[in-house]
């Protein structure tokens, strides 16, 4: 069945992590809901593909290189009084890793939904511009690291 977007919670742990946690760690966390989220990041691994051309060969030889998570970007409803969009800006002023879950509205009756875990590093914060009819927004990188994000099918 297709999933949407829609009614999907993002969720940011004000705690800085260590690099590396597990599913029962990120589940024992404490998250701050961002409200007002307009558009989701994404959690896409990327492969760098290899190449190595020789002179005998017609075709090139291909080999896997690094994986990296492809940096995205968390786009909020401006509101100034939302816990969760200040968290975002406090955590976007360091360096330091943080914890994010985003959840799917896809439970099942009594049952909990489709959610990923992650590591990241928060950046931005600032408002965007835009026209007369233009929404104000908050753009925030997120840049997830150091481990695959978890994904906890729903239940």
């Amino acid at each position: 069945m297709a999933q949407t977007h829609q009614g999907g919670k993002f969720y940011l742990c004000t705690t800085a992590q260590t690099p590396t946690i597990n599913q029962a760690a990120f589940e024992a966390l404490t998250y701050v809901e961002v409200g007002g989220v307009v558009t989701a990041p994404s959690f896409q691994i990327s492969d760098n593909m290899l190449t190595q051309n020789t002179l005998a060969d017609d075709i090139a030889q291909k080999q896997k290189g690094f994986r990296q998570a492809e940096d995205t970007e968390l786009v909020c409803a401006l509101d100034m009084g939302d816990s969760g969009q200040n968290a975002m800006i406090t955590a976007a002023r360091t360096k330091l890793i943080y914890a994010v879950k985003y959840e799917l509205d896809d439970a099942p009756p009594a049952g909990t939904p489709t959610t990923v875990y992650a590591l990241a590093l928060i950046g931005g914060g600032g408002t965007v511009g835009g026209g007369g009819e233009d929404f104000v927004n908050r753009v925030f990188q997120i840049g997830v690291t150091h481990q695959f994000p978890i994904e906890v099918e729903a239940a």
